[in-house]
C-alpha cells in the first residue's frame, strides 16, 4: 500500500512539474497541418528478365541474399516497381503487385526514365 502512495505522488509531482510551463493559448502550441509537396521520387517500372523465355523463374525473397527465404516465384516477363530503398549487394527490394521483397539486379530489366 505504502509503495502504491509513494508512485502515486511520484507521477503526479512529475506530471504537474511537465505541465507547469505549457500554456494552452499561446501561438507556439499550434500545429500546422497543411500539406507539404511531396519529393518521392516516381516509380520506376521494371520487368522480369531471367533470360528464359518459356518457363523463367525468378525468387522474390524475403531479404537481399539467397539465404533469405524465396517468398513469391516471379515469371518472365512480369511487370515489377523498384521501391525508393538503395540497392544491397547486387539485391533490389522491389513491389510485385501487393507484395515486397528482394530479387537479383541481373534478372531486372527497367524502363528507360523518361
Amino acid at each position: 500500500m505504502k509503495k502504491t502512495g509513494l508512485l502515486l505522488a511520484l507521477f503526479f509531482s512529475l506530471g504537474c512539474g511537465l505541465m507547469e510551463n505549457v500554456s494552452p493559448t499561446a501561438p507556439n502550441n499550434t500545429v500546422n497541418l497543411k500539406s507539404t509537396p511531396s519529393s518521392t521520387p516516381a516509380p520506376t517500372f521494371c520487368q522480369v528478365k531471367t533470360g528464359i523465355e518459356n518457363g523463367g523463374l525468378l525468387n522474390l525473397r524475403a531479404g537481399p541474399g539467397v539465404s533469405y527465404m524465396p517468398i513469391q516465384v516471379l515469371h518472365e516477363g512480369e511487370s515489377i516497381v523498384l521501391a525508393n530503398i538503395p540497392a544491397r549487394n547486387g539485391w533490389q527490394f522491389v513491389k510485385v503487385h501487393s507484395i515486397e521483397g528482394w530479387v537479383n539486379k541481373i534478372y531486372i530489366k527497367c524502363e528507360a526514365q523518361k
